[in-house]
């Protein structure tokens, strides 16, 4: 009760906020001359996934201002990823956004607001959608850049004043570029985006011993977002992998943070097999990006490792559940996807007033494991 209470709260105040300043907001066009514009901040306050679909972004930021200053926003977690971007030396500072710790309450987001005020930017880039879609578009008019650019959607999102409609029908990366472009600038798509130093490569092929002849297929049964709509039964998890043991020449590992340890020790007791490695909070986000590189395929649900796989162009099974594949998928070249097609689902598309009320999750629990296993067989026959 008091949770809803505060909820109501706090979107009155938007509210208010958004119809008072409303009327200081509108579209605008950057000029010709990106030199006028000397400071830039990049606003990804979402997961390491969502960095990661950002990065072609960073990269056209370099590209079409090399005088200027860039500053990036960014989650915990993804400041521990933004080490393997190549183009990290041409970032001038990276400052936390710790949305779910430090900055959660709203002292903390206002005295964060204040101190980006007085960097006096120039550009901001926010493409939020979805849950914190609203809250960011008002931390970034507060911030007082004269250009924002962000997402719409319905009624949120306009107080960004460059603005494109967020759509559920297109990969969330390919948007996130014509963003940009809705500004009157040049995006460039630079494939290579990650470079993983030789020495994690190296830490990951001792702790997945590919020193042998096997094949290894790496598996992150977890999701760290609303992990019940995106993560197929633990236990059909367990009986892929048995499968897998027995009937494929294969090493597997499973991954995951530390959240999801009790996941990784309930699969290694099941399965018992001597070829499972069990790395669940057992090694670090770069290490994690050394292991799906190495990797011959990744099997996965939509969330933060399946993105990096995408990244790295790693074979993969996607399971999806609830979430919609063309937000996530750019190319099926890579990718098998499996979903169950059912008339409820996808129900979880970035709405920015999500709730969660679900109970049975059908279009998980559907899913066999005779599909993974078709899918396994497609992209280890195509890889050969």
């Amino acid at each position: 009760m008091v949770a809803k209470i505060k909820k109501s709260i706090k979107e009155l105040l938007f509210t208010l906020i958004e119809y008072l300043s409303f009327s200081r907001s509108s579209n605008k066009t950057l000029s010709v001359d990106t030199k006028s514009y000397k400071k830039i901040l990049i606003f990804e306050g979402g997961g390491f996934g969502d960095l990661l679909r950002i990065l072609p972004v960073i990269d056209s930021f370099i590209y079409n201002f090399p005088d200027s200053s860039i500053s990036l926003l960014l989650s915990p977690v993804s400041k521990k990823l933004i080490s393997l971007y190549r183009g990290k030396d041409s970032v001038n500072e990276i400052i936390e956004y710790d949305y779910l710790g430090h900055h959660k309450s709203l002292r903390q987001k206002l005295l964060l607001i204040t101190s980006l005020k007085k960097a006096k930017f120039d550009i901001i880039y926010s493409p939020d959608r979805g849950v914190g879609m609203r809250e960011r578009s008002l931390m970034s008019f507060l911030i007082g850049a004269s250009y924002r650019i962000g997402f719409y959607r319905g009624r949120e999102g306009h107080l960004n004043n460059i603005k494109i409609e967020f759509k559920d029908n297109l990969p969330i990366a390919l948007q996130n570029l014509s963003l940009f472009e809705a500004a009157g600038l040049k995006a460039v798509k630079n494939k290579n985006l990650l470079s993983i130093p030789s020495d994690i490569i190296k830490k990951a092929g001792r702790l997945t011993d590919r020193t042998n002849p096997l094949s290894l297929i790496v598996i992150h049964p977890g999701a760290h977002w609303e992990s019940a709509y995106r993560c197929w039964p633990i236990e059909r998890y367990i009986s892929l992998i048995n499968k897998l043991m027995n009937d494929f020449q294969t090493n597997i590992a499973i991954i995951g943070n530390t959240s999801e340890s009790d996941a990784g020790n309930e699969i290694l007791t099941s399965v018992n097999n001597r070829r499972l490695i069990n790395l669940v909070g057992k090694v670090t986000l770069p290490e994690t990006a050394g292991i799906i590189k190495i990797s011959d395929l990744f099997i996965g649900n939509d969330s933060g490792p399946l993105h990096l796989a995408q990244t790295l162009q790693t074979p993969t099974v996607a399971i999806f559940g609830s979430t919609l594949p063309a937000q996530v998928i750019e190319s099926n070249k890579f990718t098998y996807v499996i979903k169950a097609e059912l008339p409820c689902s996808p129900c979880y598309t970035h709405q920015h007033n999500f709730e969660a009320r679900c109970k049975d999750f059908t279009c998980l629990k559907s899913i066999t494991v005779e599909d993974v296993i078709k899918g396994v067989e497609k992209m280890l026959k195509d890889k050969v």
